[in-house]
């Protein structure tokens, strides 16, 4: 059922509940939650549909190079359909149809265990040394989580990762060795915010919920390689425990009204 039909239910729904209160007013109470409670269950399941199809796939698309809505039509088991035009679908490690999709903060999003959940890219992403980029998405780690990487370009080695992430308790680009670790000094917490970095020249700039958390001077080394959803390349013990949505990776640094446009769609 598509969300023309699903309101076309509702309003149909919802007409016959109000013809039931004021041309039967002698039916019960118990009589009448009887009558329409599966009318009631309707308009919920219509309601979480319209929610779990919803999607930001047509917003601010300009150097998209990965798109991973993960709303209902674009995971098809462990596949995650890439919408940005470049056809680099990702692949879910251990996808569990009953645990892994979860409602996000745009219709559906995926839930990572910490353990042994990742989406990786199926080819690498066109980003290599400091070229410019943003990388974007929806997080919230469980409750008493304190390390997490959200997602991650590069590799394990010396400057040469790149991963908006959760360290030691505060939001941090890790870029693998203490003096490539970009800390922005802000305590992580159990929400789910909107988590951008981007990257113009040696500029790199953290944006929380569409505000500019933290801003460095830096030269990365990334080298080409796929995007990891959920971890880092050498995996270690930071794999992210919680909900990630609506995943983006651009080849330009989105101006700051960009990117609040992608956070006011979202709300």
């Amino acid at each position: 059922m598509n969300n023309h039909s699903r309101l076309k239910t509702i309003i149909s729904a919802s007409t016959l509940i109000i013809a039931i209160y004021i041309f039967i007013p002698h039916v019960s109470d118990a009589s009448l939650k009887i009558k329409i409670a599966p009318w009631i269950s309707t308009i919920k399941s219509s309601l979480t549909q319209i929610k779990v199809n919803s999607s930001l796939n047509k917003s601010v698309r300009n150097g998209l190079l990965i798109l991973y809505s993960f709303d209902g039509p674009d995971v098809v088991s462990e596949t995650t359909y890439d919408r940005s035009g470049q056809t680099n679908n990702g692949v879910t490690d251990n996808f569990s149809t009953s645990t892994t999709p979860i409602a996000g903060k745009t219709g559906q999003g995926l839930y990572f265990d910490g353990l042994s959940i990742k989406v990786t890219s199926n080819s690498d992403v066109a980003i290599q040394d400091n070229d410019a980029r943003t990388m974007s998405a929806w997080g919230k780690l469980d409750e008493d989580v304190t390390n997490g990487v959200m997602m991650s370009l590069g590799t394990g080695s010396n400057n040469t990762l790149f991963a908006p992430s959760c360290l030691s308790g505060t939001w941090q680009v890790n870029g693998y060795g203490v003096e490539n670790d970009l800390d922005t000094a802000v305590a992580c917490d159990n929400k789910l915010h909107m988590h951008t970095v981007t990257l113009s020249g040696t500029t790199l700039t953290y944006y929380l919920d569409g505000v500019s958390i933290g801003v460095f001077d830096h030269t990365f080394s990334t080298p080409l390689g796929p995007l990891i959803v959920g971890a880092r390349n050498d995996d270690g013990n930071t794999r992210w425990q919680g909900i990630i949505d609506d995943v983006r990776i651009y080849n330009r640094a989105l101006s700051s009204t960009e990117i609040n446009l992608l956070y006011r769609l979202a709300r």
